[in-house]
């Protein structure tokens, strides 16, 4: 697989969340490095690509480094009184846990909110959005993390593969690179 040097970002669009993004999580995504360059942070929205956002998503999840979700409360239901989750992201995170490795996936909120049952499970971290030094140290350390996971996980599959071929694979092999 196509592993892109980059966090692939889902979070609200909305205009309320644009310093968050830009002074926190973009400024912690684009000081990690993966394998000596800097990850680039993606967001759809930003993107200029003529493509459809669903295939843009898909993409986008499937080839990325870490995925990134803020799942903060966005508002408070009128008729229930009950805070809310952005459906989008929520999609989007869906996809992430559906086809990722739980290593590669990174869950942020800022809020005590109740989670949703299919979500408590699911490590996240909360960050206060407000202490824009603290939130990039925090964001930047996880990314690290989860990249160092996933390496170290790699690795260890990639070994207990190898240990598990037998020696009538090895030489089938050889066969076939003779041909």
């Amino acid at each position: 697989m196509d592993i892109r040097p980059e966090v692939f970002i889902a979070m609200s669009f909305d205009s309320t969340y644009q310093t968050r993004f830009e002074q926190v999580i973009q400024l912690a995504v684009e000081s990690v490095k993966m394998d000596g360059i800097h990850l680039k942070a993606r967001r759809v929205d930003l993107s200029k690509s003529g493509d459809s956002i669903l295939s843009e998503i898909a993409d986008g999840v499937a080839h990325c480094a870490v995925f990134l979700a803020d799942v903060s409360t966005v508002g408070t239901d009128k008729a229930t009184g009950k805070p809310y989750r952005n459906g989008n992201v929520m999609y989007e995170v869906g996809l992430a846990l559906a086809c990722r490795n739980p290593e590669e996936v990174l869950i942020l909120r800022d809020d005590q909110d109740q989670l949703l049952f299919d979500l408590s499970t699911i490590p996240h971290m909360r960050v206060d959005f407000t202490d824009h030094a603290a939130a990039k140290t925090e964001i930047h350390d996880a990314i690290v993390d989860r990249l160092t996971e996933r390496k170290v996980l790699n690795d260890a599959r990639v070994e207990i593969a190898a240990s598990s071929v037998t020696d009538s694979e090895l030489s089938l092999g050889a066969v076939l690179d003779n041909t």
